[in-house]
């Protein structure tokens, strides 16, 4: 996709596999910056980071289900929807990505907020697929979400 604004849209991939992250890291990072973490605290390490740097949100999150040691996916997401700027899952959309994806995975991920559950090994082409659909659906509106401050200024009266 053309991205219409003068950054490209940045993900977060947590994944506890390195060879996996590496991959899905050099084939994205063409058209999308990404930052990848191994866990769900190194997840949430790069976002207090980005928040202290004064840096929007991440435009999109990419969860492995089974992260090994510390949280699962799920609790990853849960995790980052409480920071600040990830609460709203139609500003901060999440792909979660399994080896093991069945009917009730998938109603689990999408009561946790996961927009997308995709089974491992994935062709490289459907993870972007899936990616640029969610980017898709509103990146204007959510540009602009961002740029406006979170409470409108109320004015009294004129003058």
């Amino acid at each position: 996709m053309d991205w219409s604004e003068a950054r490209l849209p940045t993900l977060l991939l947590v994944e506890d596999d390195p060879a996996v992250r590496e991959s899905l890291t050099l084939f994205l990072s063409g058209q999308y910056e990404i930052h990848a973490a191994a866990d769900s605290a190194s997840a949430l390490a790069r976002v207090y980071t980005r928040q202290a740097q004064g840096l929007p949100a991440y435009d999109l999150l990419l969860i492995d289900l089974r992260l090994g040691l510390g949280a699962d996916g799920i609790e990853c997401l849960r995790m980052l929807r409480r920071c600040e700027g990830y609460d709203d899952p139609d500003l901060v959309p999440a792909i979660a990505f399994s080896g093991l994806v069945t009917p009730v995975i998938k109603r689990r991920c999408a009561m946790a907020g996961f927009a997308v559950t995709l089974a491992k090994p994935f062709m490289a082409d459907v993870v972007e697929g899936n990616i640029e659909a969610l980017l898709a659906e509103n990146w204007s509106e959510r540009n602009l979400r961002r740029a406006l401050p979170a409470e409108p200024e109320r004015y009294s009266g004129f003058g």
